[in-house]
């Protein structure tokens, strides 16, 4: 959690989730817990944020990308790589035997807590059908 809270510049992540993306993570490349303390030591270290992926530098593919696999993790909240959908009967096949993309969360993704004081979570409404039809102000439901 506390990499997390490195990462996302968020002290206030949910600790529920945050093992069901660590778990995700895992179950994904099981490596990533190994990873993972390379890149705590660097945080304990007192690197700072923008500059952590350049000191990973030297660590190997697997190290460098976790800070980004974090990232996406938690503002999206989903774990893994979309792959372009073809038309294709090769691509078709691709994707089917791909891992893919495991959500873990939607309402609770951090890109929406960055617009939460403006827009919903997509398919969620905010009041009774055709609210938006009544002028701010007044009254209504």
């Amino acid at each position: 959690m506390m990499v997390s809270q490195y990462i996302t510049g968020h002290q206030d992540l949910d600790r529920t989730l945050g093992q069901r993306l660590l778990s995700a993570l895992v179950r994904r490349d099981g490596g990533f817990p190994q990873a993972l303390q390379t890149v705590n030591l660097r945080v304990q270290a007192g690197v700072p944020p923008e500059r952590l992926q350049s000191t990973l530098g030297a660590e190997g593919d697997a190290v460098r990308e976790v800070p980004v696999q974090i990232a996406t993790a938690w503002y999206l909240g989903e774990v893994g790589e979309r792959r372009p959908q073809g038309a294709g009967r090769e691509d078709r096949a691709a994707n089917e035997s791909s891992p893919g993309v495991e959500v873990v969360a939607y309402e609770k993704a951090l890109m929406f807590a960055a617009v939460a004081d403006v827009l919903t979570v997509p398919s969620y409404c905010r009041d009774l059908p055709g609210y938006w039809a009544t002028p701010p102000g007044a009254s209504g439901t």
